[in-house]
């Protein structure tokens, strides 16, 4: 059960449309995306990330009161993203697959959670789900992510300008540290994954 959060007000009309007149772009952390997340937790063991948000911001709006369906896919695609990386794998998004249920009101905090199901040579396969504060299940999703080789990489890279390319270098190298320490941490998970795929190509993590 989360804690209930005050202040449930839709947007004013004015403060909305003046947001997004602005067209700015928040961005604090390398190929993050515009929202703040808090008590993030990862669990090795069960190959999981976990996180609460609190939609509040002018563009997570869409009905008036409730969370923009896009907004959802971008949590959805955040998390599922994040784990890879937890894990110690650089990938890009293959497939995303969204089942919305009920939709989520915003100023209120939701809990969202990503699960590996299984790890193949060049891709990895997870599930996530958006729940309220009452625990009820409000969207969930399945998505495939590609593990990216250098090659591909750099022929992103020579499709930018050349500051561009220098910046992306730049944010890729700090994602890529960090997932070899990832891999480091996770070894022991990883290999069991294989091992038990290996066995029976159609198991998924328990």
């Amino acid at each position: 059960m989360l804690t209930n959060d005050k202040d449930k007000k839709s947007l004013p009309v004015e403060e909305k449309d003046n947001f997004l007149n602005e067209n700015k772009r928040v961005s604090n952390f390398p190929m993050s995306i515009a929202f703040q997340t808090k008590g993030e937790m990862f669990d090795a063991n069960d190959a999981s990330l976990s996180f609460l948000f609190q939609p509040k911001r002018p563009e997570h709006e869409g009905l008036r009161g409730y969370l923009h369906g896009g907004v959802s896919a971008l949590v959805m695609d955040e998390i599922q993203g994040k784990l890879c990386l937890r894990l110690g794998y650089f990938v890009m998004t293959e497939k995303l697959t969204i089942h919305y249920k009920k939709a989520t009101p915003i100023h209120q905090t939701i809990y969202v959670k990503a699960r590996v199901t299984s790890i193949r040579r060049r891709r990895m396969y997870i599930t996530a789900s958006i729940h309220n504060q009452e625990g009820e299940l409000l969207t969930s999703s399945k998505g495939s992510f590609y593990i990216m080789p250098d090659r591909i990489l750099e022929r992103l890279f020579k499709a930018l300008s050349p500051e561009d390319q220098a910046l992306a270098r730049k944010e890729v190298d700090i994602v890529k540290k960090a997932a070899k320490v990832n891999q480091r941490k996770t070894k022991k998970k990883r290999q069991a994954v294989r091992s038990a795929q290996k066995k029976d190509p159609k198991t998924k993590l328990a």
